[in-house]
């Protein structure tokens, strides 16, 4: 299971142009990266539809992770628990081409 921060109270912020996709099995949301206040993000946040409950992943690994960015695509791949993410615009606006996997059992990229 992945390493997650939580507190009763816990508020996401409202983001756009970012990514949304659902882990079925466990009735999560899982929302990752886009703008957060005028400043692109790389947060993996979480809503629990079963317990109405938001988190944020500790992310392992930080020197090897996709940079903030907004504008990408996100799908999530049911039988390894894994979200891919590619492209996007990084901070100074530049198109991305890159393709990242998160694993929500080690709480890793590659």
């Amino acid at each position: 299971m992945q390493r997650t921060r939580s507190a009763p109270g816990v508020v996401v912020k409202p983001r756009d142009e970012h990514t949304a996709v659902v882990d079925e099995d466990l009735s999560l949301m899982i929302i990752f990266g886009g703008f957060i206040e005028g400043e692109r993000t790389n947060e993996i946040a979480i809503y629990d539809m079963k317990q109405n409950k938001w988190t944020v992943v500790e992310q392992n690994g930080h020197e090897n992770m996709p940079c903030p960015r907004s504008g990408h695509s996100a799908v999530f791949y049911q039988a390894k628990r894994q979200m891919y993410i590619f492209g996007g615009k990084d901070s100074d606006s530049i198109k991305l081409n890159d393709l990242w996997v998160f694993d929500f059992q080690t709480s890793t990229w590659a």
